[in-house]
């Protein structure tokens, strides 16, 4: 009974100790507006249809503006091949990065894309940006990032 008894004295005395001590990390707090949260959200789901050759779901993403203009420069085959790519080399992955506020209801976020060939030791990557705007209550791509397709 008396060894329990100390060994709940010493969990106590650690636990406590725990408590005290110093915790490193920063406390959550809400400090990033929701506009900015939403244009990263359609910067990354128009990315993710892009890597996943999504013509559909990426066309869905695009704004009125971009969609008229491809429109009227009769490129809309030229946007499906932009998303779709070629079978090899492939869209592997993307990466973005912290985005800022170019105007309101628009960021800009900057974008590392890369197309790797099969079987090959190294990828292409691009690095460009991708605008984001609002359109209503959503979000829509505006400005499309720069791959081999478009430079």
């Amino acid at each position: 009974m008396q060894r329990n008894i100390t060994i709940m004295k010493g969990l106590t005395i650690i636990f406590l100790l725990m408590l005290a001590l110093p915790v490193e990390g920063n406390v959550l707090q809400p400090s990033i507006p929701a506009n900015y949260v939403e244009a990263l959200q359609t910067a990354d789901s128009f990315l993710w249809a892009w890597v996943n050759r999504d013509a559909d779901a990426g066309r869905r993403l695009i704004s009125r503006g971009l969609s008229s203009k491809l429109q009227k420069e009769n490129n809309e085959e030229w946007f499906r091949n932009y998303m779709i790519g070629l079978s090899n080399p492939h869209h592997h992955s993307f990466e973005i990065g912290s985005g800022k506020e170019i105007k309101p209801k628009r960021f800009s976020f900057p974008v590392t894309l890369y197309e790797y060939y099969t079987g090959e030791p190294k990828a292409f990557k691009y690095k460009s940006k991708i605008e984001v705007i609002q359109e209503g209550d959503s979000w829509r791509v505006d400005v499309l990032p720069i791959t081999a397709d478009n430079q």
